[in-house]
This record gives C-alpha cells, structure tokens and sequence, in this order.
C-alpha cells in the first residue's frame, strides 16, 4: 500500500501503515509529520542493525560480544533525519508484544554511543509500535533511556494522547517526560476508558436482558467494562532494566568495578609503603607517594581520589 503525507494526514492513518506493512521510510515520514517534526529525509536503505553500526557508525568504540547479541533482536532498520537535525532510527523488532521493552532498551543505550545526538527511536513490533529516547539530553547517565507504551488500533485514545502531547513539544528535549508519563514500565501510566465509545445504555439493555429473560449476563457486562479500563501490568519495570543492561553501552567512563580495582591497587601500595618505606638515596621521585589524609588510608575510594588529583612530583 502506497501511504501519502498529507495535510489531512491523522493517527488513524499511521496505525494502518505500520499494522499491514513491514518497515519503510514512507511510515517513518508519515510519524515525523504528525508529530510535527518536519520535513523527513531518508539516509540509507533498510540493512541490518550489525551493518549501520559498523559501517556506518565513526566513534571510537569496541562494542563486546554481549552488547552484539542483543542486535539479533531486530530483523532490520532504517536511518533517516529530519531538517531540524533529529536522528530517527527505526527497528523491524524480532520479538513478541510481550518482550520488546529490555531489547528495546538495549538498542537505544547501543545506537546513543554508535551515533551521538539528538536520536528518536521507532520500534515496529507487528502490528505496534513505540517510541522511545533518552531519559534525558542534558547529561549522559547510565541506563539513559525511555521507551512508550505499545501503540496500536486497539488503543486509539492513547495513541491520540501520545502524539497530541509530542506534537506540542518545543524540541525533542521535551520528549522524555511525556514518554514517561506513557510508558507503563514507570509504573505512571493510566490508561483511561474512552467515554465515547464506552455506552451504558448496553449494560442496561444487559440488565433488561436478564430481568425479562432470566438470561444471566453478568459475565458479560464484567467483560465489556474490564475491555475499556483494564490495562495489563508490564512484564518488567524499568529499574528491572537497568539491573539487566547495566554494562551495556557504558562509554568510555570507568565503571564501578575498574575504579575498585584501581582503589585496592593504590591501597596496597601505600600500605607497602608505609611498612616498609624505601631509603635509599637513589630514590626515584616519580615512583614516591603524593602526600595522603589518614582518611585515605582508611579507604580506598578516598585514596585513589586524592591520588588523582595530587599526583606525585
């Protein structure tokens, strides 16, 4: 099917697009006008997520076997940017409804380091599909990443809602705290009965029913309410997430870990050092040790950060 961006282009329309199709610029360029973007302009053809990152990607990076694998969960993507210098990535995601949030997230921590930037992310999971970005712009912090509800037909309203409220965003630094609000892995999300496809008037033609011929319908009158207000509670929250994909991503920065290591070393030493401090005459001033606080010595963060900032003279 041929889609067209158009003036009178509406959420319906997108939901159609990404429920018969596989992933295309076309549908791409369609979200990018409702939500007001701009004019969207395709990069590259649909390829594989393992050939955008190493071709395509020029940071200086050696991503690990462990950060790899979780590619193999998405059958394909696209690149494209719009003219306000919005990167959008785009994933066929090889997952079910039920599982795309932890990939999802992967993904996002993954591309953020392999393309620093302004980056929005589209993941089409069948007939769905969300949207997600980093938690936020103004740093870069571990498990930096925010990731909507599925959107789909068969939640309309909140599709609606969605894209009504990105749309008056001022930039997409303004993305993550409506994601938030609309990501049921935060455990903020309500999803609301639409009123104007909810009738009472049905659950008293069910009461008639059962008043005139004694026809229990009291199941069906809870299953017709539970269909508009009940929302399914997420698989996984977000700080779940994160305890997952903690060393995924992580940058150049030392982590936890490496500065422990690095604090025991430095400990060692001085504690040879102190028990058997070397006299010779011959001392080599590189190798003496900056002058520490007692308090260094009674712990090993303290003392690797004194040690950094008073190197020795």
């Amino acid at each position: 099917m041929n889609y067209c961006v158009c003036e009178d282009l509406n959420n319906e329309d997108i939901l159609q697009a990404m429920a018969d199709a596989n992933l295309s610029h076309e549908q791409i360029k369609m979200l990018v006008h409702l939500l007001e973007l701009g004019e969207y302009l395709p990069e590259f053809d649909p390829m594989s997520a393992e050939r955008m990152l190493f071709i395509h990607s020029n940071v200086d990076y050696n991503f690990t076997a462990k950060e790899l694998n979780w590619l193999t969960f998405t059958s394909g993507m696209l690149k494209g940017q719009t003219e306000v210098g919005v990167n959008i990535f785009a994933f066929e995601m090889a997952c079910s409804s039920d599982d795309y949030y932890i990939p999802s997230a992967a993904l996002i921590k993954i591309f953020n380091v392999a393309f620093p930037g302004d980056n929005l992310f589209v993941f089409k999971v069948g007939p769905y599909f969300s949207i997600g970005c980093k938690r936020t712009f103004l740093s870069e912090s571990p498990n930096n990443f925010c990731i909507s509800a599925l959107l789909g037909e068969d939640a309309i309203d909140v599709v609606d809602a969605l894209i009504d409220e990105l749309s008056y965003a001022a930039n997409i630094t303004d993305y993550p705290s409506v994601l938030l609000a609309f990501s049921p892995q935060e455990n903020t999300f309500q999803k609301s009965i639409d009123q104007g496809r909810f009738d009472p008037d049905y659950l008293i033609f069910l009461d008639e029913i059962q008043s005139m011929y004694g026809v229990d319908t009291s199941s069906e009158k809870e299953r017709y309410i539970a269909s508009f207000s009940d929302e399914r509670p997420p698989s996984v929250s977000y700080r779940a997430a994160c305890d997952i994909l903690y060393d995924i991503a992580v940058g150049e920065e030392i982590s936890s870990f490496d500065f422990l290591d690095a604090a025991m070393v430095a400990e060692e030493r001085a504690l040879r050092q102190r028990i058997m401090p070397d006299t010779s005459d011959d001392l080599n001033a590189e190798n003496t040790l900056p002058e520490l606080s007692e308090e260094a010595y009674k712990n090993a963060e303290v003392m690797l950060t004194e040690m950094l900032e008073h190197p020795p003279k």
